[in-house]
């Protein structure tokens, strides 16, 4: 159902017909009115008045049709850097991922480096009756320095993956000021996020547990320095 509302525009009164309310329409016919009424307070007639008042709007309008535009580029522009930081999540966990394997390999080659330990015991027991027993001492060392040059490399790996998680922290924050209204792949990504800083932390467990190995390691050299000693006494 239409609306008809009286209206004043530059001291004429007009009947305005529309499906809007009469507040809304009476808001438009004032807003007409004081731009005409400005313009004809230069000189203007009435003509030209309501014509340089209408191409005033138009150009508003044009305006903010080229603003509407704008704002959607933008508007799209956000959404495809929301998916690729989206997509370099999920390489971060893949890395992640990646890393849990080798950390579990590292632990294989620890638990073989327990054995190396206990094979040093049988060695002190029986150096005193071979000499052959320090080619095989040297070979324990070298095992161990390879041992110990993998572990140094997967600590390496762990540092470089904490800090592509906090880069990838950093992008977040940044993408979360540029479009607020886009929450929804925000908190998905946040989520994502929290999951990638579990998996952070388990990456620290395990650099802890390294660290340990290493002190382990530290005494298995011990112990090889005290047996190269006995064996030099022995060749004496």
């Amino acid at each position: 159902m239409k609306n008809r509302v009286e209206v004043v525009i530059a001291g004429n009164r007009f009947t305005m017909t529309g499906e809007q309310d009469e507040e809304y329409m009476t808001k438009i016919a004032a807003l007409v009115d004081n731009r005409v009424c400005k313009i004809r307070e230069n000189g203007a007639n009435m003509m030209q008045a309501l014509m340089l008042a209408a191409c005033d709007m138009a150009d508003n309008y044009v305006q903010a049709v080229q603003g509407a535009e704008n704002l959607r580029t933008q508007i799209s522009g956000y959404l495809t850097e929301n998916k690729s930081l989206t997509q370099e999540l999920a390489d971060a966990h893949e890395e992640i991922s990646s890393l849990e394997k080798s950390a579990a390999e590292r632990a294989e080659e620890m638990a073989s480096v327990n054995q190396f330990k206990d094979r040093i015991a049988e060695l002190e027991a029986q150096v005193e009756a071979a000499e052959k027993n320090k080619v095989r001492i040297a070979e324990l060392e070298d095992k161990l320095g390879e041992t110990q040059k993998r572990m140094q490399a997967a600590l390496g790996e762990a540092e470089a993956r904490t800090r592509r998680v906090n880069e990838l922290e950093q992008q977040l924050n940044d993408a979360d000021t540029r479009h607020q209204t886009d929450l929804e792949q925000a908190e998905r990504i946040e989520r994502e996020l929290r999951e990638v800083r579990e998996k952070a932390a388990e990456c620290d467990k395990m650099q802890r547990r390294i660290e340990e190995l290493e002190k382990e390691l530290a005494s298995t050299e011990r112990q090889l320095n005290d047996l190269r000693s006995r064996l030099s006494r022995l060749l004496k």
